[in-house]
């Protein structure tokens, strides 16, 4: 089983160096600064536990055919990586994006009709520090599973050949409910911590930043029923557990920090979408969207299907 990893940041450099750690047949993608380090001095994941660094293939453009591609570039490029996914894959490829946001499934299913898209989310806290230097903490897990709200055969032989390379993966019938339930987070977390500058506990504990990520989690369970999604988030309790969390900063603060574009639209802008569609007002969401759109650097050519949100 061939796979590739579209995407070498924090979320793919930890998942495919456990992955080629594991003895796994996989082949990385990046471009720029990462993938001349890359290249030269190898990968390097430092966790909890451990450090260890290892010499990877990587690729602007990967040669060959793959069994299994894992899509972890941001959301704004998903559009962009589509040619190279095409030509890294026959029919009957699985693509299984581990992305923010519950659209990417869409996109990649319209334009890559004759490969099987799975959806998936990861549970983890990883920054890349430096060009190859991967930092993990606390859980490290991915989920995944069939876009029709079942298991197939090949998403449980993926699974099983990742967690015999000591890989954390898991599949579940109710993928999207579990993209739901981290999407009330994201939105709420990502963009009041790019905001504010806080961590995720400090968020978590301060009284002004908490009320607001209150009032944006309600807003989007409300999007999420609406769209028939059962989500099941108790927002007490994601607060209290997210206030344990001491020195960890979401992806999107940590992107704000480094001048990268951020996911907003992605997040906040799919629940603007969406509350449009059901004529429900997101007065917070779209506050968030409004000032996370007007941070320096934070805009990106938006490739997604949600283009065109006027706020």
């Amino acid at each position: 089983m061939r796979f590739l990893i579209v995407g070498t940041g924090a979320l793919g450099g930890y998942f495919g160096g456990m992955m080629a750690r594991g003895g796994l047949d996989v082949i990385f993608v990046s471009r720029g600064e990462t993938l001349e380090v890359l290249q030269k001095n190898g990968l390097t994941v430092k966790t909890d536990e451990e450090e260890f660094t290892i010499p990877i293939n990587v690729h602007q453009q990967p040669p060959g055919k793959y069994d299994v591609v894992f899509v972890t570039v941001k959301s704004h490029h998903t559009a962009s990586i589509l040619p190279l996914v095409k030509n890294a894959t026959g029919q009957g490829a699985l693509i299984i994006t581990l992305q923010n946001g519950i659209a990417n499934e869409e996109l990649l299913s319209k334009e890559l009709k004759d490969r099987r898209v799975l959806a998936g989310t990861a549970y983890i806290a990883a920054d890349m520090d430096k060009p190859g230097y991967v930092v993990q903490t606390t859980l490290a897990q991915m989920v995944f599973g069939d876009l029709d709200g079942t298991v197939s055969g090949e998403a449980k032989e993926v699974a099983r050949v990742l967690q015999k390379a000591k890989v954390d993966a898991r599949t579940t019938p109710d993928i999207m409910l579990r993209k739901w339930n981290k999407m009330v987070w994201n939105c709420a977390f990502n963009s009041v911590t790019a905001l504010t500058g806080l961590g995720t506990g400090e968020a978590a504990r301060d009284e002004h930043a908490s009320s607001i990520i209150r009032k944006a989690m309600t807003e989007v369970i409300a999007v999420a029923r609406a769209e028939g999604i059962p989500v099941d988030v108790d927002i007490e309790k994601s607060l209290e557990s997210s206030s344990r969390f001491s020195n960890t900063k979401t992806s999107m603060l940590q992107d704000i920090e480094r001048g990268r574009p951020m996911e907003y639209e992605a997040l906040n802008g799919e629940i603007l979408r969406l509350g449009k569609k059901h004529g429900l007002e997101v007065p917070v969401n779209e506050t968030l969207y409004t000032l996370l759109s007007c941070k320096k650097g934070a805009k990106a050519p938006w490739e997604g299907i949600s283009a065109g949100i006027s706020t």
